[in-house]
């Protein structure tokens, strides 16, 4: 059964409930588009269908009509979406709940669409009824008003003849609309580049802006928290050097910005210089917005020293220019109505990404030409800094017009059929007082001066009158107490605080204007209450206020720090055992506080939360102010009878121990001897048996709140999943994160260390471990696997082991490990459960592809159990291999093994070559043949190993490094070289070795060197050899072009003389 079908004009409310039943939210009309093109479809009418879904529908008169001026009857398809938490509707898919309360027709859980789907359904039914006779009607009916307009500007109406326009969408009954200002949203864009820089990371934000509607309170003289930004930007400029790192503010583009924040970079040295310059802006804008925003500040904290990816130089000019060129607030005024704006432009929104600044404004003129001079303007300036703009939501302006025999008609119908005047009146300026209107027709006008109606001349003073329209209007007193539980804006995620701020300016928006009737006003409040309401739980708080309990200093006479503070009585009951519920910790959300306060009458006239108090220490004592509004905390003393109060002026107040609870504090006036005092439930007298006389001082700190903490977290496993290194970072960041903050920049610091922590876990690599040789006894392990598999080895558990065959080749014994990807390592860490199973000699070869290997070490193990490490030079390689070359048993075993990782791949030990001038002596041929020498440096020491120096022979030989060397890169095993010259200091070695006697024939060929250094315990039971992870090769040539290059310009004798050797030496070789 239909709803509405008992309604008249039955036609109208037949079509609006068929509306009502298609999905037409702003942006989803196509469904009531293609609706209203079957309409036209199913009776023959003319349409036109845009690719917006804008559609005309067209009806020829009727008879009789046919030479009346055609009319366009004008609404739009789309509806405001929006539903109550718990409506089940889905306003993109399903239809509406239709009901009727008296005189109201009304949509369960959601929003009506009687703006503009009535519109729709008027003209449907005209258009549907040939009995109603009417001139040619011209029904146009455009998409997505709601949400600028954007229909209307891409509609093409070449196909309408009509020059009259009934446009119905009007807010209220009776109320004739004749004109407005036109209006488009314009976003620039400018492109930003960034760079690595270092320093103190400072944040400011705004504070105390009114902020406002951009299209009715632009001429109040209002801050703008995005243009004052650049003012900062600009003057402190001018005094030190600085960096922007973040930057954002403001809302929405038609709401003029009270909020903006931003964080610099600036030196250690240039803080005092920026905090000078931020109380003299303060002082300035304080100084010129001291009628219309008084409260204006920006403040600042800092973050600490840090690395941040900051706005180069040319970006920073570029935004410093933008925030302070680009026109923003009133740019005319009416000349024809004095105390109107014609021109005007709103920098609503600005926002710093990565590479891009993005500036939203609203811009608004009753003059088309003026609208589009200030895109202009705008657009200019955006393209000289190198970006581009975008433009959206354009609507024209509608000119007042003077004279229109049209509206004439309109009132005249309005009048015979509802038998008053609608509100249009004749209204025309009155020049003698701003804002007031002369009345009247035909020169006959109201007339006050002598209580008279009379006509009105130019001089006489008498006909100009002010029009104040009656309504209602919900009080301020009446904002829902919610809103008080809402803290700074820091305390909560970004996005969240901009869907709330959205939600609160559209549902306080309401709270502003004049509505008809008592009920209209009671029913938008409890729609705001509501609205409001969902606002404040689209908040997301991420630092959670908490109390530190206070131990204060009694032997001073200010034992307690400036700060804020909760007052928490000591005494919560008659039983003092309950003081243990008084914990080190509390969070500072308002009831518990005001719960433990007690009964403090003239304290609780205060809100909830005048329980935290500002404490700022002054000569003798104390000043103590609540946070939530003027006044001082006060001691009465009148007869005697000791109150608390809070008074305009600062008051004197006491603080020093009570000393029936430990750390518990009295808090009053000791000239007065009045003191706070819950004991009977309001401030009274003191004495030496009153508890009641008993605080605890909570001071205002911040935590991150435990769900964020737990959010954050969430999806880390088990420790044994990842590397010890990236476990450990993450254990601490998240100790650090359960901390106490002084500052809620500090609490946000410690939750982005922690997230930024869980991101960089690194697990630990899925190694395949293979051996050449298993023991294989017939028994398995729980996993189905050989019992003395090499998987044990990383299995984590050092009660199984792998173990090799004992009747297989010493060389067939070896453990490979497989890495999913090459990475850099360095090294194994072994364990050995029993030191007969230990590698009493191994080598360590290393492969990228597993096909061709690199030994990079070798050496010897004592026979005990236990850890025992393999270090080598960082290489890259996706294959370890560990190969025995000697044993003590029969077998070997490994209990379990770790892979080490390096970050880097060190530099050559091999430092350089250089030449000799053995044979430049030589009469017949001094360059004819030469010394080429290697040289190297290494560390002393080694994987907790020494390279043995005590036991090198007298002609340089060496046990403890040796060397490969030839002319290929083939070279054989390593072997001790002659004249082997060695040196240390700094923990380092200095060796090298010589190529002596080469002809110059083979200056150009190019010979090869290895190093091998071996290192051993003081036992000598455990040595490591390492090898070199480069050969290093050089000819003659190649090293007497780098000494004549380095030489050329010399002017000591030792540098001439390498200079003239290169170049004979490299002479001799062209021979």
């Amino acid at each position: 059964m239909k709803v509405l079908q008992h309604l008249e004009p039955a036609g109208v409310f037949r079509f609006f409930e068929e509306i009502c039943q298609i999905p037409h939210t702003s942006f989803h009309e196509k469904q009531l588009s293609d609706y209203c093109v079957a309409f036209a479809k199913e009776r023959n009418l003319y349409y036109e269908q845009d690719e917006l879904g804008n559609v005309i529908i067209i009806g020829e008169a009727t008879e009789g009509y046919e030479n009346v001026e055609p009319i366009i009857l004008q609404g739009h398809m789309d509806m405001v979406g929006d539903k109550a938490p718990d409506s089940d509707i889905d306003l993109e898919k399903d239809g509406l709940r239709l009901g009727i309360d008296g005189d109201w027709i009304y949509a369960e859980g959601t929003t009506l669409g009687g703006d503009d789907g009535i519109a729709v359904a008027y003209g449907l039914a005209l258009l549907d009824d040939p009995s109603i006779p009417r001139p040619r009607l011209e029904v146009v009916l455009t998409v997505s008003e709601e949400v600028g307009l954007i229909g209307a500007s891409g509609i093409d109406l070449s196909c309408c003849k009509a020059k009259r326009l009934l446009n119905v969408d009007s807010e209220e009954e009776g109320i004739f609309t004749v004109g407005c200002a036109g209006g488009i949203r314009v976003q620039a864009d400018i492109p930003m580049r960034r760079e690595p820089k270092s320093g103190l990371c400072l944040d400011f934000k705004f504070q105390g802006i009114l902020g406002g509607h951009s299209g009715i309170e632009i001429n109040n003289g209002l801050a703008n928290a995005n243009a004052l930004t650049g003012r900062f930007f600009m003057a402190l400029k001018k005094v030190c050097d600085f960096e922007i790192i973040t930057l954002s503010g403001g809302v929405k583009e038609n709401v003029i910005p009270k909020d903006a924040q931003f964080s610099l970079l600036v030196s250690q040295a240039d803080l005092a210089v920026v905090e000078k310059e931020l109380a003299d802006f303060n002082a300035e804008i304080k100084s010129e917005y001291a009628a219309a925003d008084p409260n204006a500040t920006l403040v600042m904290a800092s973050a600490g020293v840090s690395d941040a990816y900051v706005l180069d130089n040319d970006s920073m000019d570029k935004l410093i220019t933008a925030l302070n060129l680009m026109p923003n607030g009133v740019q005319a005024m009416c000349i024809d109505l004095p105390g109107l704006v014609e021109t005007s432009l709103n920098m609503g929104v600005i926002t710093l990404s990565e590479d891009n600044l993005q500036m939203c404004f609203s811009i608004r003129s009753s003059v088309s030409t003026a609208k589009a001079y200030i895109v202009n303007k705008v657009t200019q300036l955006t393209e000289f800094l190198g970006g581009k703009i975008s433009t959206s939501g354009e609507y024209p302006a509608w000119p007042l017009a003077r004279e229109s025999k049209f509206r004439e008609q309109c009132i005249e119908v309005y009048k015979n059929l509802y038998g008053t005047e609608p509100q249009v009146v004749t209204i025309r300026e009155n020049t003698n007082y701003a804002g007031s209107v002369a009345i009247g027709a035909n020169g006959g006008y109201l007339n006050h001066r002598g209580n008279t109606v009379g006509t009105w001349t130019q001089a006489d003073q008498g006909s100009s009158w002010y029009l104040y329209k009656f309504g209602y209007k919900i009080s301020d007193m009446f904002v829902p107490a919610l809103l008080l539980d809402v803290r700074e804006q820091e305390l909560y995620t970004e996005e969240s605080w901009r869907a709330y701020e959205s939600a609160k300016a559209e549902a306080e928006a309401k709270l502003t204007k004049l509505y008809a009737t008592e009920d209209a006003a009671k029913t938008v409040y409890e729609e705001v209450c509501s609205e409001l309401e969902a606002a404040v739980e689209l908040l997301d708080m991420m630092i959670t206020p908490v109390g530190e309990k206070c131990e204060p200093d009694f032997s001073k006479e200010l034992c307690v720090e400036d700060g804020i503070y909760a007052i928490v009585g000591a005494r919560v009951g008659a039983d003092r055992s309950e003081n243990k519920a008084i914990t080190s910790t509390m969070p500072l959300t308002y009831t518990p506080v005001a719960a433990k306060m007690q009964n403090h009458n003239d304290i609780l006239m205060l809100p909830e939360k005048g329980y935290l108090w500002a404490v700022k220490s002054v000569e003798g004592g104390y000043n103590l102010s609540p946070i939530t509004g003027d006044g001082f905390l006060k001691i009465t003393n009148v007869n005697d009878q000791h109150g608390a109060t809070v008074a305009q002026d600062a008051q004197l107040i006491n603080i020093f121990a009570n000393e029936e609870y430990e750390n518990s504090a009295t808090i009053g006036s000791k000239e007065l001897g009045g003191y706070l005092n819950d004991r009977s439930g309001y401030p009274g007298t003191w004495n030496d048996i009153d508890l009641g006389s008993a605080w605890y001082l909570y001071k205002l700190a911040y935590k991150v709140s435990e769900t964020f903490v737990l959010d954050a977290i969430n999806g880390v496993e088990d420790n044994s999943l990842y590397t010890e290194e990236s476990w450990r970072a993450y254990e601490s960041a998240k100790a650090a994160a359960e901390k106490v903050f002084a500052t809620i920049a500090d609490a946000k610091s410690a939750y982005d260390t922690l997230v930024a922590t869980v991101a960089s876990l690194e697990k630990r690599p899925v190694i395949l471990v293979t051996a050449g040789s298993v023991r294989d006894d017939g028994r398995f392990g729980p996993d189905g696997k050989i019992e003395k598999d090499p998987c044990r080895i990383l299995d984590g558990n050092r009660e199984n082991n792998w173990l090799s065959d004992p009747d297989d080749a010493i060389e067939d014994s070896w453990v490979n490990f497989e890495l999913p990807k090459a990475k850099i390592v360095d090294g194994l860490k072994l364990y050995y459960g029993s030191g007969d199973y230990v590698h009493k000699g191994y080598e360590v070869l290393v492969s990228v592809d597993g096909a061709k290997w690199t030994k990079v070490c070798e050496g010897t193990f004592a026979r005990t159990s236990g850890e025992k490490t393999i270090r080598f030079k960082p290489v890259e390689a996706k294959h370890i291999r560990l190969v025995p070359i000697a044993k003590y048993n029969k077998e070997f075993a490994i209990w379990e093994a770790e892979i080490l990782y390096a970050d880097a791949i060190e530099k050559e030990w091999f430092i350089g070559g250089s030449l000799r001038m053995d044979y430049v002596n030589d009469p017949t041929d001094p360059y004819g043949k030469t010394c080429l020498r290697f040289e190297y440096v290494f560390p002393a020491e080694f994987n907790g190993m020494a390279v043995d120096t005590k036991t090198v022979k007298e002609d340089g030989d060496s046990g403890s490094w040796r060397w490969n060397y030839g002319t290929t890169e083939n070279m054989g095993t390593p072997k001790d070289v002659a004249d082997g010259k060695w040196q240390t200091a700094n923990g380092l070695v200095k060796s090298n070795i010589v190529f002596t006697n080469i002809g110059k024939a083979n200056y150009a060929s190019s010979l090869y060197t290895q190093i091998t250094v071996t290192y051993s315990d003081a036992t000598g039971a455990n040595t490591l050899t390492v090898y070199d992870n480069v050969v290093a090769e050089r000819s003659v040539n190649t090293v007497a072009t780098r000494l004549e290059q380095k030489h050329q310009n010399a002017v000591d004798e030792d540098g001439k003389a390498q200079y003239n050797y290169a170049v004979g030496i490299l002479g001799a070789s062209a021979q």
